[in-house]
């Protein structure tokens, strides 16, 4: 229920994009967003597909990241891309971040992830084989939601994505969600 009214909310406070469209968010917006949170990538690790046949669309790299809230406000939600970086600052790969649960103000979360791996991409392959030293990430945020109603750029492309991820249609290829 809480994801409704929230999805019912985000969708009055930013509008409905156009046809095929996508929002951009503000240039103040985006400011703000980039000194809210930061991630740390902390271990990677590697979950192979097991059962019969080759099912590459079954694999995944698994990451524990740690997600800093830096402003005052409660968090409860963002999207955007989360970049992998070489030790030179070179971009690896990105991939589609969709988070939905609160993040106190001033605090650090750990979450445990899933990245869908495609052992025929040679950028997945290159974020599976790095050492978690050589890696860096990097968020690009879409839009944040705070508890308090402050939204900052937009939700609805997460909101689009996670709704169609749900009936199996899957246009996002990252969803925050912890593995078990």
């Amino acid at each position: 229920m809480r994801t409704l009214c929230l999805a019912a909310m985000v969708i009055v406070l930013s509008g409905l994009p156009s046809a095929g469209g996508s929002f951009v968010p503000s240039a103040s917006d985006m400011q703000l967003m980039n000194r809210a949170v930061s991630f740390e990538l902390l271990a990677k690790g590697f979950q192979p597909h097991v059962g019969p046949g080759d099912s590459y669309d079954s694999e995944y790299v698994t990451i524990r990241v740690s997600i800093r809230n830096l402003s005052n406000k409660d968090l409860q939600a963002m999207t955007g891309d989360l970049q992998f970086n070489d030790a030179h600052g070179a971009a690896i790969e990105s991939k589609r971040f969709d988070y939905v649960s609160v993040i106190k103000a001033a605090s650090t979360i750990t979450e445990d992830l899933q990245l869908g791996f495609n052992r025929y991409d040679p950028e997945d392959v290159k974020v599976r084989n790095a050492q978690v030293s050589d890696l860096r990430t990097v968020f690009y945020p879409e839009g944040m939601y705070f508890t308090d109603g402050v939204l900052l750029g937009s939700l609805w492309n997460s909101l689009y994505c996670r709704l169609k991820v749900r009936k199996g249609v899957g246009p996002c290829d990252f969803v925050a969600h912890p593995y078990e």
